[in-house]
Order: C-alpha cells, then sequence, then structure tokens
C-alpha cells in the first residue's frame, strides 16, 4: 500500500535542509559581526547564558554554506542544479567551507589536549567579554569536536557503500544529541547538561544550531541511508513520521510542564513525578492504539484485497476454461470447414479434368480432320482453344497438388537431407550446374513433403534464368539454436522488391514469359508449415535468388525417398 507521495516528501525534506543551512548562516553570520561591532544582545540571548564564540559563529556561517551547496546539487537530480556549471562550482564551495570548518574544530581541539595556545581563538575578533576566563573567545571542546565531525561529514557525504549505508550520517548523531542535550539543560535550567568544563559552556543559540544543521545535513539526501524509512511510502514510513516527533517534541514538553508546575507550587516532587509517568503512559497508550488500529485497517485491507484477488483468480480460471472449450469447438469446426472445402476442391478439380481434356481432344481432331476448310482465322481460334484447355489444365493440377500436399498424411521423422539431395540432384545434373556443400545435416521432417518441397525449389531455380544461360545452383546448410537452413542460391533473374510480398501465395506468377502456373512456392510454403518450419527468400533483381526452409534438427535415421516422385514434380 501507499501511503503518502515519496517525491512530495523528498521536496519538502529538502526544502527544509535549504532553509536549515540558511538559517544557520544567517545566525552565523549575525553573531560574527556582533562580536566585529560589539554587539552583545546576539551574543548571548539571554543575560547570564554563555555566548557565542566568534570562531564558533564562523564555523555555523561556514557549515550553513557548505549545507546549502550540497543541498542544491544532488547527485542524479539535475532539477536540484542552479545552472549546467552549477554542480563543479557548488561542489567546491561545500568542499572548501567543510575543510575550514574541520580546521577550526581541529585546532580548537587540540588546543585543549595539548594544553596549546595557537592564538585562533582571537585572531580575527579579540573576546573582551569573557576575560576573566583561561581562554577568552575559545569554543567549548564538545563544539570543536561537533566541528570536526561535521566538516568529515560534508566531505563524505555522498560515500556510500555496498550495503547502501552512508557513514557521513552516523557523524552528525552525535553533534544532534550533544545539541538537544544542552536544550533540554536550558528548557529545563539544568547548567550541568550544557556546561561542559569549567569556564566551558555551550551557548543556547549554538545548541539550537547544533540540532537544526545535522538534521538539515540528514533531509539534504532524503531516501538515502539512514533517511529511507523518513520517505519510504509504505506503513512502517508512515508510522516513523508520526511517532518520531511524539517522541522528540512532546516529551520534553510534558517534562517541562511538570517541572514548571512544581516550581510555581502547584504540587509536590513526589505528585508531579506520578503525573509525568501517568502522562506518558496515556500518551504512549493513545500512540500504540493508534499504531495498533492502523496496522489492524492495513491488515484487514489486505486480507479484503487477497480475498477479491482469489474470487477474480477462480473467476478467471472458470472465464479461462470456457474460452479454451470454446476456442476447442471452434477449431474442431473450423477444422472440418477446411477439410471439406479441401475435399470439395480436390473432387472439383479432379472432375474438371475429363471435359478439360475433351476440349483439348476435340480440338485436335478438329484441325486433323477440317484443318484446310477452317482457313487461317479458324485454325488461329482453334489454337486458341487448345492454349486454354492446357492454362485451365496447369490450374486444374496446380489446385489438386496444393490439395494433396494438405491432405498427405503427416508422419514426421528423421530425414538426412545429404541423402535426400544426392537423390534428386542427378535429375538436373544436364541442365544445370549443381553444387552441393556436404555435409547438409539431419532435421525432423516428412520424407515425401520435404522432398517435395526441395523438388520445387530446385525446379525454379533451374526455370528462371536469362535465355541461353546455363542454370547454376548452390545448395548448403546452415544450423541455428536446434534448427537447419537448407539454402538453395541461384544466380538467375531474380525477384523485383515489390513482389516480395506475395511470392509465396497460390497461382502468383511474378515473372511473364516462363512456364508454371505458379503454385510451386506456395507448395513449398505449405508443405514446410505442415513440418512446424518455416520458408523465406532473400533476392536482388538481375543477381539471383537464395529460398530457404528451416526445419527442426533430428538425429540420423535415414529412410528411403518417397515413392510417390511423381508428388514433387
Amino acid at each position: 500500500m501507499n501511503f503518502g507521495n515519496q517525491r512530495l516528501l523528498e521536496r519538502r525534506l529538502t526544502a527544509f535542509s535549504r532553509a536549515a543551512a540558511g538559517f544557520s548562516t544567517a545566525v552565523g553570520l549575525v553573531v560574527f559581526f556582533g562580536w566585529v561591532f560589539d554587539i552583545e544582545p546576539v551574543l548571548r540571548i539571554s543575560p547570564g547564558f554563555a555566548t557565542m564564540k566568534a570562531n564558533t559563529a564562523l564555523a555555523f556561517a561556514l557549515s550553513g554554506i557548505a549545507l546549502w551547496s550540497l543541498a542544491h546539487n544532488i547527485p542524479g537530480n539535475t532539477s536540484s542544479r542552479l545552472c549546467d556549471k552549477g554542480p563543479k562550482r557548488l561542489a567546491r564551495l561545500s568542499r572548501v567551507c567543510a575543510v575550514v570548518v574541520a580546521l577550526i574544530g581541529l585546532i580548537t581541539l587540540s588546543e585543549f589536549l595539548f594544553a596549546w595556545d595557537l592564538g585562533i581563538d582571537n585572531l580575527i575578533v579579540r573576546d573582551h567579554i569573557t576575560t576573566h576566563t583561561p581562554h577568552p573567545g575559545r569554543m567549548s571542546p564538545i563544539t570543536a569536536l561537533g566541528f570536526v565531525l561535521m566538516g568529515v561529514a560534508f566531505i563524505i557525504m555522498d560515500f556510500e557503500t555496498k550495503k547502501g549505508r552512508r557513514p557521513a550520517q552516523w557523524l552528525v548523531i552525535p553533534i544532534l544529541l550533544d545539541g538537544f542535550i544542552a536544550l533540554l539543560g536550558y528548557s529545563y535550567n539544568v547548567e550541568s547538561l550544557y556546561h561542559v568544563v569549567a569556564y566551558a559552556s555551550i551557548s543556547l543559540h549554538s545548541a539550537l544550531l547544533a540540532v537544526l544543521l545535522p538534521v538539515g545535513f540528514l533531509c539534504a539526501r532524503p531516501g538515502k541511508g539512514l533517511m529511507v524509512v523518513a520517505t519510504d511510502t509504505t506503513a512502517g514510513g508512515w508510522i516513523f513520521r508520526r511517532f518520531l516527533p511524539t517522541a522528540v517534541l512532546f516529551v520534553p514538553a510534558l517534562g517541562w510542564l511538570r517541572l514548571f508546575g512544581q516550581k510555581a507550587g502547584l504540587y509536590s516532587l513526589d505528585f508531579g513525578t506520578a503525573l509525568l509517568v501517568m502522562t506518558n503512559v496515556v500518551v504512549l497508550s493513545v500512540l500504540i492504539w493508534w499504531a495498533a488500529s492502523f496496522v489492524r485497517n492495513q491488515s484487514l485491507d489486505r486480507t479484503e484485497c487477497e480475498e477479491r484477488l482469489g474470487k477474480d483468480k477462480e473467476r478467471a480460471k472458470e472465464q479461462a476454461i470456457f474460452l479454451e472449450r470454446r476456442v476447442a469447438e471452434r477449431t474442431a469446426e473450423l477444422q472440418e470447414t477446411v477439410a471439406e472445402l479441401e475435399g470439395s476442391s480436390y473432387t472439383i478439380s479432379h472432375n474438371l479434368r475429363a471435359p478439360v481434356r475433351a476440349m483439348h481432344a476435340y480440338a485436335d481432331f478438329l484441325l486433323a480432320d477440317f484443318g484446310e476448310k477452317l482457313g487461317e482465322t479458324g485454325r488461329d481460334y482453334v489454337h486458341r482453344i487448345k492454349a486454354s484447355a492446357e492454362r485451365m489444365n496447369r490450374l486444374i493440377e496446380g489446385v489438386l497438388a496444393i490439395s494433396r500436399v494438405s491432405r498427405a498424411e503427416l508422419r514426421l521423422a528423421s530425414v538426412d537431407l545429404d541423402s535426400l539431395l544426392d537423390a534428386l540432384v542427378p535429375d538436373y545434373a544436364g541442365p544445370a550446374h549443381v553444387q552441393i556443400s556436404h555435409p547438409l545435416g539431419t532435421v525432423r521432417a516428412n520424407q515425401c513433403l520435404l522432398e517435395q518441397a526441395v523438388s520445387n525449389l530446385l525446379d525454379n531455380a533451374v526455370k528462371f534464368v536469362r535465355p541461353g544461360t546455363k542454370p547454376h545452383i548452390d545448395v548448403w546448410a546452415q544450423p541455428d539454436h536446434g534448427k537447419l537452413r537448407l539454402v538453395v542460391h541461384d544466380h538467375g533473374i531474380g525477384v523485383p522488391s515489390e513482389s516480395g510480398g506475395r511470392i509465396f501465395a497460390s497461382f502468383e506468377r511474378v515473372h511473364e514469359g516462363y512456364p508454371g502456373a505458379g503454385i510451386g512456392l506456395a507448395i513449398v510454403k505449405r508443405a514446410v508449415e505442415r513440418m512446424d518450419g518455416r520458408v523465406g527468400f532473400e533476392s536482388k533483381e538481375g543477381e539471383g535468388s537464395s529460398f530457404w526452409l528451416e526445419l527442426p534438427t533430428a538425429e540420423i535415421q535415414k529412410k528411403p525417398l518417397c515413392a510417390n516422385s511423381a508428388l514433387s514434380r
């Protein structure tokens, strides 16, 4: 289920990251110039609070600039970039700011660790407010350590392990916790929570920025590393986005109210503690009930969806069974209709042969007995009658040949192409030169249908050549992923490109002036397709053609050639 628009969530988090960066930069610059122009109210928010040091303000301003640059330069997201040259410039700017921030923190931290005074504390602006401390102008060691971690985190922000983890996000978690603890100290007036060591405290605005910057850092890369769950559109992401604000904001607020009531004399310490515990129990119970109700509703919805899906599957299964039965019935009906049509065409064609033969015979008788009396015009008419009868007879023979191919009993077996071609080629050795590239291999086919198809291809290769040219035919085989392609290539007249789409149609004659009824290739196509194969050709007009048939390969198992060889002619 989808519980929110992930892209919308990512855009909002990225916008928050930019806002946090801008706020951090603004606060840092205001405090820094407060030191420059000696404006004490901006250095400490309230009298008695710790001041934000000049180096701290400068580091926070640079951190805001680095975060702003990274938030506008998201890898793979061109919409977030300012211009085409922006990515490199922004990356360079963020890296420079990050290095300076890390150096400020590292030098200050080394001063604490080794008791050095490198002069960095008052290098830019002299601290005249905390002159009573051993190190005026020096930030606290916790703040210095935070800047070291923050600078390194900015540098390695987009580094990701193979498991999708981002070490930079873990570096900012201690900074976030430190700032949150300091904010609780200021809220509850517990000095030990923000007073680190003697004369080293975390200012209120430093604590606020120490929380805001890490959160902005995490939001700058939504959907990555630890932030995957924050932008997740599943139930887990929904619960996280509602429970986390309650835990971070509501629980501390309850603690503050309890402490405020006790200080105001509304109740005693014991009563206040009991009230706080009771309130936390109620809040947690409400949250648990809310989450449980949410998960329960989603579980019920899922169960309902699964039930509907199961019913839909059953209906689909029933519909599929019904459709399969209907398809089987329609297929049987179509097969029966086709068989009837083929039988009718065979019968009609067979019955037409006798009248056509009689027509041809009586025309011969008429020429023999009365040829002189008919005159030139009469004899021309008789010759036309004979030519029409012969043409009709060829068409009838073609219909019968196609019908025989469709009605022939189909038994597939292993057919050795070498043996088949060796038996057929001698018939063409005289009129043509036939070159066979042995070995050809074996295919699973019907011996008679395959012999007929190959014979028709050889017939066409011999027939369609320029007058006075001896046909030259090349035959070879090409294996291809469990199939074997037999190619018959000639150097004849070729096939016009506009005729390629109808070359295998019945009674289609591409070349006029050559004998034939236009059924040879139609017989090849029907025969090969009945054997689960396919046919095709490549041709260039005037240079020759390559006709091929493709059939499944098979183990060698030699069979005698088809006895009805007349069928293939």
